[in-house]
């Protein structure tokens, strides 16, 4: 997994209510992002989130406006669950989003958070998933 410094959206980016992530991506740009393939949003959570459930939606956006609110589509969400109400600090996902993103016709590109009391998130947009746990029986011999 390749992370590039303009495609992160969040960086360690407080939560203290639903809102959007601190940077959009702008589609308009003369970049690459994958154009044809499925594009991945890598989150890590780096503070505890506290929310008033105990599973949170996470969506990825579309919209003519970079405060993401004039003509929004949702191209892709996913709902983790928590222990309780929190989400613990060093959990990651991702949200997979289809190479549809130019035919919508939108200028912007960005996370719709949801509401969250407390914590810190990262998001990273990157070409594929890494899994970097592997697990291997006890005294495996190669």
């Amino acid at each position: 997994m390749i992370l590039d410094e303009l495609l992160k959206v969040s960086d360690q980016q407080s939560l203290t209510k639903a809102g959007i992530s601190e940077k959009v991506i702008d589609l308009q740009e003369n970049r690459d992002i994958g154009a044809g393939e499925p594009i991945y949003f890598f989150f890590h959570v780096d503070a505890e989130l506290t929310t008033a459930s105990t599973t949170t939606t996470f969506s990825i956006v579309t919209a003519d406006d970079d405060k993401l609110t004039t003509n929004a589509v949702d191209i892709g969400s996913r709902t983790v669950a928590s222990a309780g109400s929190k989400l613990g600090a060093n959990t990651t996902f991702y949200i997979r989003v289809d190479p549809q993103v130019a035919s919508i016709g939108h200028r912007y590109l960005g996370v719709k958070y949801p509401a969250i009391t407390a914590g810190k998130i990262s998001c990273d947009v990157t070409l594929d998933m890494q899994d970097g746990l592997k697990f291997y029986p006890t005294a495996l011999k190669i």
